[in-house]
């Protein structure tokens, strides 16, 4: 970032991830005379986009100003109105674009409506932190399916439990605080039955206080394939805030499971389980662009066997658990030759507290 106005784009644009989609999240910052006068984020789906609230918060003339925006304007009609014209009508004299919207019904054409009507559009000289925001966009747009995260924490030994299934907890304090933050911008958060059978967790996305957000919670989604939850009313999972869909290959029971709880059934896949596939395109039906994967070993294995992950976000704790019985994070039927091993690229090498992070894209 080099300016101050693309620095705060950036921030407003991250601090309402999860809350928009499918649109995407955008953050907008007005400028004139060096000073900042007005700045937006997106609003949920069917509110305002980031440039109108932007163009609404400005209390003086904001002819002559320049606009820092991260995501094209949008040229179109949808459930609002063309950006871009609110742009021209309000005397704008510059905009400055942190990355191309790549829905085919903008994808450079809004940069050309403001150009035509003698408006400057310029890039932003560093793009990466708006290319890391749209990811997730990119691929919805292209495929209608949600971009999925696959997160796990292991040991230094590449264990995810101890030989007797413990496993709280393997990473650090500071690891878990910023899955947390991970989640709450996510969409949905996709787990298996065994694991919530085992770990009886409540999949929310917590506090600092480790309280709920009350604002929203992402929408956790489980694949149980006989429906074993019908038979354990007593998991927290199920008296959490926000909404559960249960996935299942079975018809859903005559009696709701609870208020907030949906069961979908799928067709089963080939070893009886619900048909990944079918999920992830039924997920990109309903609007769910970002999911993250906190499953265990067997769901990430059917994931990466189909080659359904995009991302990797890998918790590494310098600890040694040891067993030939411990769990590694990725089960399933994995490769036979090394040569055909996936390989994940742009990878990055970080740490979250005395742990260790790993962030790498497969796709």
């Amino acid at each position: 970032m080099n300016t101050p106005a693309q620095k705060l784009a950036v921030q407003l644009a991250i601090s309402h991830q999860g809350h928009t989609s499918p649109n995407p999240s955008v953050g907008a910052v007005i400028v004139k005379n060096g000073q900042i006068i007005g700045q937006g984020a997106t609003e949920p789906a069917g509110g305002k986009h980031a440039e109108i609230v932007a163009i609404e918060s400005c209390s003086i003339d904001i002819a002559g100003s320049d606009m820092y925006v991260t995501l094209e304007p949008c040229c179109h009609q949808g459930k609002t109105g063309p950006c871009t014209e609110a742009i021209i009508q309000s005397g704008i004299l510059n905009i400055f674009v942190g990355y191309t919207d790549p829905n085919p019904l903008v994808s450079g054409q809004g940069v050309v409506k403001l150009k035509e009507a003698g408006i400057k559009v310029a890039k932003w000289d560093d793009e990466t932190e708006c290319t890391k925001l749209y990811e997730g966009f990119r691929k919805y747009i292209a495929t209608k399916q949600p971009f999925v995260t696959a997160k796990f924490a292991m040991s230094l030994d590449g264990k995810i439990c101890t030989r007797s299934g413990d496993s709280k907890w393997i990473s650090g304090p500071e690891s878990r605080s910023l899955v947390h933050d991970i989640r709450r911008k996510s969409d949905a958060i996709l787990t298996g039955i065994g694991t919530v059978l085992a770990d009886n967790p409540s999949l929310t996305a917590r506090d600092y206080t480790d309280k709920p957000w009350t604002d929203r919670q992402p929408t956790r989604i489980i694949t149980d394939s006989k429906l074993q939850m019908e038979h354990n009313p007593n998991l927290q999972i199920l008296n959490q805030v926000g909404h559960t869909i249960i996935a299942t290959t079975t018809q859903p029971p005559i009696t709701p499971i609870s208020d907030s709880v949906t069961v979908r059934t799928f067709t089963p896949d080939n070893n009886d389980r619900v048909d990944l596939s079918l999920l992830l395109n039924e997920l990109g039906k309903l609007g769910y662009v970002h999911v993250l994967v906190e499953g265990g070993s067997t769901l990430l294995g059917s994931l990466f066997d189909q080659n359904l992950v995009d991302k990797v976000l890998a918790f590494i704790s310098p600890i040694i658990i040891g067993g030939d019985d411990a769990k590694s994070p990725i089960g399933g039927s994995g490769v036979e030759f090394i040569s055909e091993s996936l390989h994940l690229k742009k990878t990055e090498v970080s740490y979250s507290g005395n742990d260790i992070l790993v962030t790498g894209y497969i796709n």
